[in-house]
């Protein structure tokens, strides 16, 4: 084998290191793009929550004031802030699910002996 023939192997052996790694190193940056998503989807939600107790909980001080607390429960401030927290919390539960697939993206299968040794 002359020397220009095994700097051409050589090349082509670089190269298909070099896509290999970016074919990585892509499907890696995707998989962390989208947790970042998730999570301030996440943050969002959880932030959402926390408004709509809040919103119960200043009703019923108020009412409690009042003395009108135990009919209050069938009030609709109440009744809608109550399910919007289970919508919420539905909603919570989806984007859990959504980041752990996207961990589970991220444990990427070891690579196969043929492309370490490229």
């Amino acid at each position: 084998m002359t020397v220009w023939e095994k700097t051409l192997v050589n090349i082509q052996k670089g190269y298909t290191k070099l896509t290999v790694f970016a074919s990585i190193f892509s499907e890696r940056a995707r998989a962390e793009i989208n947790i970042v998503r998730i999570r301030m989807e996440i943050d969002s939600v959880q932030r959402s929550i926390a408004e709509q107790q809040q919103l119960i909980g200043k009703k019923l001080l108020d009412l409690k004031d009042g003395g009108d607390l135990p009919r209050t429960f069938a009030g609709d401030e109440i009744a809608s802030a109550l399910e919007q927290i289970e919508r919420l919390n539905r909603e919570l539960e989806i984007h859990l699910d959504d980041l752990q697939n996207e961990a589970e993206v991220l444990k990427a299968a070891p690579a196969r002996q043929d492309e370490r040794s490229a």
